[in-house]
C-alpha cells in the first residue's frame, strides 16, 4: 500500500526529447535506437502523445511519416498521482506510459518499467507466483517462420514480444524492437542507394536471424 499510494513524482524519468506532432517518425526512430527505450513523448496545438516502438512497427516510410499520424492520445497525469492511480490508467487504456505533464507543461513520462523497478522493493510480491499473474494461451513461431509474420502477428493482436519454441521447448523470443531497429530506418541512417522513405513490400528472413536465443525466463512457481 506504501508503494501504491507514492506519488508519481519520485519515480518518473525525464522522457530527454519532446518531440512535435509535426516531427518525421524517422526522428523519434533514432532517439529510441540510441536511447534504448520503448516510448518517447510527443505534444503539439495543446495537445500531448505517445510513440512506441511498436507504433513504428506499422510504419514503412519513416521518413514521409508524421508524429500526429501514429501518436496515441491517451491523456496525462499529472505528477501528484499516486502510482495506483497510474497503474489502473495504464490497464484501462491499454498503453505501457503515459506523458506527466504540470500546467500544461511536459515534465516526464512514466512507464511499467518505472513502476516495475519500484516492485522490486515490495516483499508482498515474493508470495505470487507467475502462474497466477501470467497471460496463456500464448502466441508462438517458430525459428523457421518469417520476420514478416511475426510483424504482422504483433500489428494485428497488439502485442511486442512472440516466443520462439522448436519442437514445443523454447529457443528464443523475437520482440517490436528487434524488428524496428533492424528494418526501419531512423533519420539519417539510410544506406547508398536507397531513397529517403522509400516503402519496404516485404520485410525479408526468418526470425531466427533477430531472435534473442537466449531469452530470460521464469518457472511457473517462479515469483
Amino acid at each position: 500500500m506504501e508503494l501504491a499510494e507514492t506519488r508519481i513524482a519520485e519515480i518518473y524519468h525525464n522522457p530527454g526529447s519532446v518531440f512535435s506532432a509535426e516531427d518525421q517518425a524517422s526522428k523519434v526512430l533514432g532517439y529510441l535506437k540510441d536511447t534504448g527505450r520503448y516510448e518517447a513523448v510527443a505534444s503539439g496545438g495543446g495537445r500531448v502523445g505517445i510513440v512506441t516502438v511498436r507504433d513504428l512497427l506499422g510504419v514503412d516510410q519513416p521518413d514521409r511519416t508524421k508524429v500526429e499520424s501514429i501518436w496515441e492520445q491517451v491523456g496525462a497525469v499529472d505528477p501528484d498521482f499516486t502510482v495506483i492511480d497510474v497503474a489502473e490508467t495504464l490497464m484501462e487504456k491499454g498503453v505501457r506510459a503515459l506523458p506527466v505533464v504540470e500546467r500544461g507543461e511536459v515534465k516526464g513520462i512514466i512507464s511499467q518499467s518505472d513502476i516495475l523497478g519500484s516492485l522490486t522493493s515490495v516483499n508482498e510480491l515474493k508470495a505470487v507466483a507467475a502462474k497466477d499473474i501470467m497471460r496463456s494461451p500464448v502466441t508462438t513461431l517458430t525459428s523457421e517462420d518469417g520476420i514478416a509474420q511475426a510483424r504482422r502477428i504483433m500489428l494485428d493482436r497488439g502485442i511486442s514480444h512472440i516466443p520462439v519454441t522448436r519442437d514445443s521447448k523454447l529457443r528464443g523470443i523475437v520482440t517490436a524492437k528487434d524488428i524496428v531497429h533492424a528494418f526501419i530506418a531512423p533519420a539519417g541512417k539510410t544506406t547508398r542507394g536507397e531513397r529517403v522513405g522509400e516503402k519496404v513490400p516485404k520485410i525479408p528472413g526468418q526470425v531466427s536471424g533477430i531472435m534473442d536465443a537466449q531469452p530470460l525466463t521464469v518457472g511457473v512457481d517462479g515469483n
